[in-house]
Order: structure tokens, then C-alpha cells, then sequence
């Protein structure tokens, strides 16, 4: 993922698998790798992980619209191995 600022391009993630989905919040952004869970990436930059460890139910997701937040702000996770989690930041 690049942050583009006039000439400069600034890359503030990498994921290794891939990323799978992106999803959009009032705060920032959330972004599901193939391998590496989620990541949400804040105003400021900063860069939060959540993984099994912090609750998903798999650190793989597989296809299109697999993270989405809903108009409460809650953020919904669907892994590639059928586990659907949910984050309320």
C-alpha cells in the first residue's frame, strides 16, 4: 500500500500474500492479506494488525468484500476458512 503526496509515493504496508480487500472507514482503512489477517491503517498513519491472536477466525481471507464496516462503524471479517468475526473499534 502507497501513500502518495505530491512526487513523493511513501510505501506504509507491505503484505507478502497479498491483500485480498479494502474497506473504508470514517477513520481510516482496513485491509484484509491473503495470509496475514487485517490491518487497519489510521488518519495519522498508524498501523494497527488483528489477527487470530486478537480474535479473527483465520489470518487467510479468500475473495472479493471479505472485510466491510457497517453504518455503526463495526468492522466484519469473513476468512477463507468459513469464520466470520466482527470488531467494534
Amino acid at each position: 500500500l502507497v501513500l502518495v503526496s505530491g512526487d513523493t509515493f511513501e510505501v506504509i504496508f507491505e503484505a507478502p500474500g497479498g491483500i485480498r480487500s479494502l474497506a473504508i472507514a470514517e477513520d481510516g482503512l482496513w485491509i484484509a492479506t491473503d495470509f496475514d489477517g487485517a490491518v487497519f491503517v489510521d488518519l495519522d498513519g498508524t498501523i494497527t494488525a488483528l489477527t487470530t491472536v486478537e480474535g479473527l477466525a483465520a489470518n487467510a481471507f479468500n475473495g472479493n468484500r471479505t472485510i466491510m464496516v457497517d453504518y455503526l462503524g463495526t468492522v466484519w471479517f469473513a476468512t477463507s476458512s468459513g469464520g466470520l468475526a466482527s470488531y467494534t473499534p
